[in-house]
């Protein structure tokens, strides 16, 4: 066949030939009229429903591969990254966040990225600028079509935020769930007393998942004081940024609590409450958020780019096995199943990891009890050499619980185990934020805009506070509010311990907890140079005299940078007030519920 009947031939259509060959066959077959015209007919009948479908199905594959050529979403994580966790599914990447700032700012990058899907556990969620700025990214998020989960503990969430939660649930993609409401809404203290056994315990849990793929945890909650915005309290605390196999075993525990009868509607906790039109969502935020557009410490928040550094990879990762450890909201509806929780997986693990040469805590809230005590000092025996840093009584946001953790101090001391105590004074805390340790470049905070703008924005802000105008300026006696809410647990310079959990029978027997046991020697040492270097400036250390008696050691600086040694015999920075508080609820025996 030459050239141009081939191309003839490629340019006639498909029914053209199948009637062609259908008359080819006709002249083979019967020679009666009747019989021709049937099975003629039949022949062509089937031939044209096979066309049909034949049609149909190259449509179908077209638009299948023109979709295909669609631009597909962007990924938080970066293709590198997603490749080595199908060649490593076993491994989780971690990444520490130290500093309030970037803590902040990652939660809100991720929200603002999430495309899919956003689950969000909290145990506090404040009425403040900081709640009020997660709740409207959380609502531009939703709008856009990212199915958001928010599960908040009824205790955490004051009552003036009950009409901004039911207009969130009204939202399209929006469910809110409040973990073991109070039955009494207006009335929680009553609540506490007719129902004590189920309103005292609580899901203290926080975690954020974007898109199940990257998940943080950690101790803090939502708040300005836990991302240093409050300038009349601060907590200093710690988070970890996951990917890979440990943000399933957060999304697993989440959905736990998410599907417990516990978790109730918040339109059937709370009830019903005038819904807003645009206008009013418009007015509420604005009202606000307004002040945050020109806050020096958002603006020094802006620069940075953790996300961005995350989805191309150049985030410095630390890849490690690590498991979570998690109580199961049982623990809460039926108090005898805390078995299998965070606290018996940290204890297997210390076991597992014997011997323990070295032990290092952070906890904001210290009360081992007789048990707990005698558990660190038989380790003090075995050789391991042991270190704990919790809030001072001065510190410490609930200084009723002070005095059950004091009382064990003389036998831990003679053991040889050393404990420092958090410093709620301004000036120290200024120096664990700025620290070389707290804030090297693998944070971010090396970029000049970022450290000026933050510099400046807190201490201005925190002198403020003791600076008043009454004709001339004076220093004022109003000591800065700080304290401690970090909980670690770190041994060996190896492995690693953090959650949401305190060293307390609170995290222990009462309130349900999370925390990741990580293989992670990075922030280990970072652990130990912390205790190493830093101490001195951030904490008192406790001591005993010869006589077997109690005293502080700390250095002080002065507002000119000079620091001097000193030394004191009672509670240090404490008023009287916080003493006698301290002293007349260790009375009672209730140390296992504070």
């Amino acid at each position: 066949m030459d050239d141009d009947k081939m191309n003839m031939t490629r340019k006639t259509s498909l029914p053209v030939l199948l009637q062609r060959s259908l008359t080819r066959l006709s002249e083979r077959l019967p020679a009666q009229p009747l019989d021709r015209a049937i099975l003629a007919g039949g022949i062509m009948t089937g031939g044209l429903l096979a066309w049909h479908t034949l049609k149909q199905r190259l449509s179908a594959t077209t638009a299948l591969t023109r979709s295909s050529r669609r631009k597909e979403p962007a990924s938080l994580l970066s293709h590198s990254m997603q490749a080595r966790l199908l060649q490593q599914p076993r491994q989780t990447g971690v990444y520490n966040l130290i500093t309030a700032i970037e803590a902040l700012v990652v939660r809100i990058q991720l929200i603002r990225a999430a495309q899919h899907e956003l689950l969000i556990q909290y145990y506090i969620w404040d009425d403040d600028a900081i709640g009020w700025l997660f709740m409207h990214e959380i609502r531009q998020a939703a709008l856009r079509g990212v199915k958001v989960s928010l599960l908040l503990d009824d205790n955490g969430v004051p009552g003036r935020l009950d009409n901004l939660l039911v207009n969130m649930a009204d939202l399209p993609n929006v469910d809110v769930r409040l973990f073991n409401p109070f039955r009494l809404r207006h009335l929680t203290r009553l609540d506490f007393l007719l129902n004590f056994n189920r309103a005292q315990r609580r899901m203290h849990n926080k975690a954020l998942v974007a898109d199940r793929q990257v998940a943080i945890i950690g101790g803090r909650n939502i708040g300005d004081a836990y991302f240093r915005l409050n300038t009349g309290h601060f907590f200093s605390d710690f988070d970890v940024l996951l990917v890979g196999q440990a943000v399933p075993e957060v999304m697993t525990q989440f959905q736990n609590f998410w599907s417990d009868p516990l978790s109730q509607p918040v339109g059937s906790a709370i009830g019903k409450r005038a819904l807003w039109s645009a206008a009013q969502w418009q007015s509420q935020f604005s009202d606000r958020l307004g002040k945050l557009k020109t806050d020096p410490y958002l603006l020094a928040a802006r620069q940075l780019n953790t996300l961005q550094q995350l989805q191309q990879d150049k985030l410095p990762v630390r890849w490690q096995q690590a498991r979570l450890v998690a109580d199961r909201p049982t623990k809460v509806s039926h108090p005898s199943t805390r078995i299998g929780g965070w606290l018996d997986g940290l204890l297997s693990q210390l076991k597992a990891d014997a011997p323990i040469k070295q032990l290092d805590i952070i906890s904001a809230y210290f009360v081992p009890g007789d048990e707990g005590t005698a558990f660190l000092i038989k380790l003090a025996q075995q050789g391991a050499q042991i270190r704990v840093l919790t809030n001072s009584l001065a510190a410490g946001d609930v200084p009723a619980l002070h005095d059950f953790y004091a009382r064990q101090r003389p036998a831990l001391l003679k053991a040889g185990i050393r404990l420092f105590e958090f410093r709620s004074d301004l000036l120290s805390q200024l120096d664990l934020l700025h620290s070389p340790v707290a804030t090297d470049g693998r944070y971010g905070l090396d970029k000049p805009l970022v450290s000026v703008l933050l510099r400046s924005s807190q201490l201005l802000s925190q002198l403020s506070k003791r600076i008043s105008v009454l004709g001339w300026l004076r220093l004022s006696r109003k000591r800065h509010d700080a304290s401690l809410h970090t909980k670690i647990v770190s041994w060996n310079q190896q492995q690693v311990f953090i959650g949401s959990a305190n060293l307390d029978p609170r995290s222990a027997f009462v309130n349900t907890e999370l925390g990741m046991i990580m293989d992670n020697p990075d922030t280990a040492i970072y652990i130990d140079r912390l205790f190493n270097d830093q101490m001195q400036g951030a904490a008192w250390e406790v001591r005993l005299d010869e006589k077997g008696q109690i005293f502080w050691t700390g250095y002080q600086r002065n507002l000119l940078g000079r620091t001097r040694a000193r030394t004191v015999h009672r509670e240090p920075d404490a008023s009287w007030t916080r003493r006698i508080t301290a002293k007349l609820v260790g009375l009672f025996p209730v140390e296992r519920y504070m």
